[in-house]
């Protein structure tokens, strides 16, 4: 009777020229330099951006929320003004005492249908003196008949 061969579960590779020591060194896995370099510069790039935008999300938040401030003032202004309409300013301008480097100005607006009507439109500005910025934090415009005016 023929002996067969015992079938063996871990069959031993054989070695060859490619598997020498110095071969195997270099098939490590891992990153080299320039990848790592790579890797941090990107990650650096992200992170600027991120900050960046945070920093312009801030900035912006605090402005509408200046913004929204003023229009509350302004608001209040108007409704002084209104409930005495002989007071109403036409072309003057205030500080405002609870916002400091806040003021108030009020100029004519040149409007051909008022003027038929025999009103002006008169612009109520809420601006901030400190800041280098020529736009007003807020601005309503209100149609007023010209013989509610006193001179200021």
């Amino acid at each position: 009777m023929k002996r067969s061969q015992p079938s063996c579960r871990w069959r031993s590779r054989s070695r060859t020229a490619t598997d020498s020591p110095s071969r195997r060194t270099a098939r490590r896995s891992g990153l080299t330099l320039v990848e790592a370099l790579a890797g941090t510069a990107l990650l650096g790039t992200v992170l600027a951006a991120v900050l960046l935008a945070d920093a312009r999300l801030t900035r912006q938040e605090a402005l509408a929320q200046q913004r929204l401030e003023a229009q509350d003032t302004a608001n209040s202004l108007l409704a002084t003004w209104w409930s005495d309409r002989d007071t109403l300013p036409r072309a003057a301008d205030g500080d405002l005492p609870n916002h400091d480097g806040w003021r108030w100005r009020t100029v004519i607006v040149s409007n051909a249908a008022a003027e038929e009507l025999g009103a002006d439109v008169v612009r109520l500005e809420i601006v901030d003196a400190t800041s280098d910025s020529p736009h007003p934090l807020a601005s309503v415009d209100v149609l007023v008949k010209r013989t509610m005016y006193v001179s200021q």
